[in-house]
């Protein structure tokens, strides 16, 4: 109870200091000072207190009343307000009607109000040109029907014949045109004109094309993409990328870099770290536009983010290095040899007791390879948010969230 006085006596006194410093602005304004100087000498004047004009209509009796002109009341300005038996006495004409030497005009602030209400009525009205969701304007729709009309010179479409409805009509990379294929068409060898404007008008239209590439790689039943959705992409990718056309002569590469590219994948994505991605982490990376860019660029290495394959090649082969028997597990020894024992006991210690980020291995006190790539992409950039998280939770020895 004193505690809660005390607070309040805080509160009441920086109130009432804040009060005087705000009322000592007010009184040495210019503006203010002319005001007090012109009170001052009105009040000099003899018949003041009976010249005065009344404030409002409500005092116009009050003003007039004999008992203001009392000798001991007389220098009194501006008039008090009336007593309630005085307002009694007050007709509701008085009280609501104006006095005859008061004129009835329209402030100057409401006149500017109404002429800038006439003025924005004038304006011309701009047609929206910004759709976040995609247009819907029917010049559009119209358009993307004639699109779909000349995509289908025939009824019926093969999977390779579909490419061009996916990049031309779907403003999608050409690697989804598979995926695109089978989510329409299923298992049957051929789409028709009407399965696809059926999906259109219901699934894509008006969406903008991050949308579009999130519900085409994600599971129909799912509000997210997950690990396995990233599969059927990198099976299309690895078998008609030009970049990647020596993959097909190393099959036992081939399923290395597709695991790596879809860590790299959630290691840029999965901010929150709950082995899923949503649209809204999905929207806000760079994923749409390095996917574009692998459709455009032939050498998949210029490719930075993601799908470069000799970033694969030199995180497997830190790998291989440390894993000595290849059974795609190392243990605290084997990681201890990382980059000629750089790394602390402790640093070792906390990683392995899966501070930093639990392992996806199954055995225990082992890291497997989606382990190591976590750590290699903390380690080789620690610039990014994601590599400083990781490291404070290494450091963080009693995980409370605060380094000393």
């Amino acid at each position: 109870m004193e505690a809660k006085q005390y607070r309040e006596g805080i509160r009441h006194h920086l109130a009432a200091r804040k009060v005087e410093e705000e009322f000592r602005h007010w009184l040495i304004q210019p503006a203010t000072m002319t005001l007090l100087n012109k009170l001052i000498e009105d009040c000099k004047r003899p018949n003041f207190a009976a010249a005065m004009s009344p404030p409002s209509p409500y005092f116009a009796k009050a003003v007039t009343s004999p008992s203001l002109h009392s000798p001991s009341r007389a220098s009194l300005a501006p008039p008090l307000s009336p007593s309630p038996q005085d307002r009694d006495r007050l007709s509701v004409s008085q009280i609501q009607e104006p006095s005859s030497r008061q004129e009835l005009r329209v402030p100057e602030e409401k006149r500017d109000l109404n002429e800038l209400r006439q003025s924005i009525q004038k304006r011309p009205v701009i047609p929206q040109f910004y759709f976040p969701s995609g247009s819907t304007a029917a010049e559009d729709v119209e358009r993307k029907m004639k699109l779909i009309q000349e995509s289908f010179p025939r009824d019926s479409l093969t999977q390779a014949e579909f490419q061009d409805v996916t990049t031309k009509v779907c403003d999608l990379p050409k690697y989804l045109t598979r995926l695109l294929f089978v989510r329409i068409a299923g298992d049957k060898p051929q789409i028709s004109r009407a399965q696809f404007t059926k999906h259109w008008k219901n699934d894509m239209e008006g969406k903008e094309v991050s949308r579009r590439i999130f519900d085409v790689l994600k599971s129909p039943n799912r509000p997210h993409i997950e690990r396995d959705d990233f599969k059927p992409l990198m099976l299309t990718l690895m078998e008609t990328h030009p970049g990647l056309d020596f993959l097909k002569a190393t099959p036992e590469f081939q399923e290395r870099y597709r695991d790596t590219v879809i860590e790299r994948i959630f290691y840029g994505l999965d901010v929150n770290d709950d082995w899923r991605i949503t649209f809204r982490e999905f929207k806000r990376s760079n994923f749409v536009q390095v996917l574009q860019q692998v459709d455009q660029e032939e050498d998949i290495n210029k490719v930075r983010d993601y799908f470069s394959y000799e970033h694969f090649y030199v995180l497997y082969c830190r790998f291989w290095e440390l894993d000595i028997d290849h059974d795609f597990l190392i243990d605290k020894e084997d990681f201890s040899k990382y980059e000629g024992h750089s790394l602390s006991r402790k640093a070792i210690d906390r990683i392995f007791d899966q501070a930093a980020r639990p392992f996806t291995s199954k055995v225990e006190g082992k890291m497997g390879y989606e382990d190591f790539v976590w750590f290699m992409l903390s380690e080789e950039d620690k610039t990014t948010p994601r590599a400083v998280e990781y490291w404070f939770k290494v450091i963080d020895l009693d995980n409370n969230g605060i380094v000393t």
